[in-house]
């Protein structure tokens, strides 16, 4: 079993099949001169935390960041990040008698905002590649596969959500994925051992909002995705 099967078996939770055929270097270009590496599961559940622990300590100041701009948002405009414990926190009066009257002219602005941006509605179109009838044809087509998909997936309320988002945080992604748990019902999973039988799906696309919140990058101060 070679290294990157291992690593793979041991992420799914099984341990590394015995029996197989050993790793033989000479099957690879260039294998005669690298050493197998024995890959252990305590080293990779410690890599994946302390990497986990870095990106969330890089992230912290903007992460805090976030949190004060919703708190202004909210109309709490009395709190301020500590600088040593990198937590929020409220700013004391400095006399008892001392009135506080919160003036919040964000929020009316980023409203604003939202509600021209909500008159937006992007819907994604197909070009034919050539004029060819076939491509036109084609075009249709994916026009309206498109064109149903956006409205099945409620791309409208999911794109309203995104825009709260990078007006509140400057940072939103959608992650379009493939859930096997959408689309028709086909039938009944009889080979789970314990509890009722899982229902079974054609499976469909499926898009997922992922806030500033929950994006761990190998680094903050990347300029681009790639």
């Amino acid at each position: 079993m070679s290294v990157l099967q291992t690593v793979y078996e041991i992420l799914r939770g099984r341990k590394p099949e015995q029996g197989n055929p050993p790793f033989d270097p000479s099957q690879v270009p260039g294998g005669d001169q690298q050493q197998k590496k024995v890959v252990d599961e305590g080293e990779l559940i410690s890599f994946v935390e302390n990497e986990f622990q870095r990106r969330k300590k890089e992230r912290l100041p903007f992460e805090n960041l976030w949190k004060l701009i919703v708190n202004f948002l909210e109309s709490n405009q009395y709190i301020d990040i500590n600088p040593v414990s990198q937590a929020l926190e409220e700013i004391p009066k400095v006399f008892e008698w001392q009135e506080r009257e919160v003036f919040n002219l964000m929020a009316p602005n980023i409203e604003t905002r939202l509600s021209r941006l909500s008159r937006m509605r992007p819907i994604l179109k197909v070009r034919p590649g050539s004029n060819d009838p076939d491509d036109v044809r084609a075009t249709k087509i994916g026009d309206h596969l498109l064109k149903n998909t956006y409205y099945d997936k409620k791309m409208l309320s999911k794109q309203s959500d995104v825009n709260t988002w990078l007006e509140t945080n400057g940072t939103c992604l959608m992650k379009h994925t493939w859930n096997p748990q959408l689309g028709k019902f086909v039938g009944y999973d009889d080979t789970v051992v314990e509890g009722n039988p899982q229902e079974v799906h054609e499976g469909d696309i499926d898009t997922i909002v992922c806030p500033a919140a929950e994006i761990f990058p190998d680094s903050c101060y990347h300029q681009e995705i790639e």
